[in-house]
């Protein structure tokens, strides 16, 4: 600021010079408020000369006028172009920390994703899985079309299934891909024949299903750590009647399917007339 000031102050003549001792060179005029200080009420241009009786220099008064018209100019303080531009500034503040938002954000998002796909994996292994009815054979109980969720965790706290429980299996014979729902009619330890289309358990007709079987089938008993299935609609169902089949080991046992939540206008929990 004192450059620019003194730059603005060249031509006013020397400040501290007796009247009588000054004069001015041509073109250089004192301003009014000047003159008066010098005791001259009608400021003129001088003819002569400047004379080396000055006390101070031009230069140096020059200066000295320059502090004197402005002796309140602070030279500490920024200029514009120092102070900067307080809005720009803000937000160049805010930039760095938005970006850390956004990152911290995204890791959160994916950790979130992680965590509850560990989970869905882990309830889907140990917990439950949703089975697809396709297929006859097990009307009028479920139709096909119709989702049930299994639950598995039975089969962990207890192996072997009771009479009448719904299960989702799979077959043991490379052929039947895929996993089936059948009704278990008898467990280890019961006799199952077929005649004249009726269903007996241990010399007792079973009425959990629909129908006539087509055929009969000679008395058997269930081995150990196995059960006998069927479907409900009788006449058509491939279940352990069939050879191929036969009675199934309760480690090919997926669950037991207790709701139907497919459509909305059939969900219940299923009925498994159990003994």
């Amino acid at each position: 600021m004192q450059d620019e000031i003194r730059d603005s102050q060249q031509e006013p003549a020397v400040l501290g010079a007796k009247p009588e001792d000054l004069s001015t060179a041509e073109g250089v005029r004192l301003p009014s408020g000047d003159a008066q200080a010098l005791g001259n009420e009608d400021p003129q241009p001088f003819n002569a000369p400047i004379t080396g009786k000055t006390n101070v220099p031009l230069r140096e008064a020059t200066a000295s006028s320059a502090d004197a018209v402005a002796p309140h100019v602070n030279d500490d303080a920024a200029s514009p172009t120092d102070a900067g531009n307080p809005a720009q500034d803000s937000a160049e503040a805010a930039q760095p920390k938005k970006r850390i938002d956004v990152v911290k954000l995204l890791r959160e998002i994916v950790q979130t994703m992680l965590i509850a796909a560990v989970i869905v994996l882990l309830l889907r292994v140990f917990v439950f899985e949703l089975a697809v009815v396709d297929g006859p054979s097990m009307q009028p109980t479920l139709e096909t079309g119709e989702r049930v969720l299994v639950m598995k965790w039975t089969q962990y706290l207890r192996p072997m299934p009771r009479h009448g429980e719904i299960m989702v299996t799979r077959y043991p014979e490379p052929e039947f891909e895929g996993y089936f729902i059948k009704r278990v009619v008898g467990v280890a330890g019961d006799r199952v024949c077929i005649k004249q289309g009726i269903v007996y358990v241990n010399d007792e007709p079973n009425t959990t299903g629909t129908g006539l079987c087509l055929g009969d089938m000679e008395e058997l008993e269930v081995p150990e750590h196995h059960v006998f299935v069927m479907g409900d609609n009788r006449p058509w169902s491939m279940d352990s009647r069939d050879p191929r089949i036969g009675t199934l080991d309760i480690d090919m046992l997926l669950g037991r399917a207790d709701v139907l939540i497919f459509p909305m206008s059939r969900m219940k929990i299923i009925n498994h007339a159990t003994d």
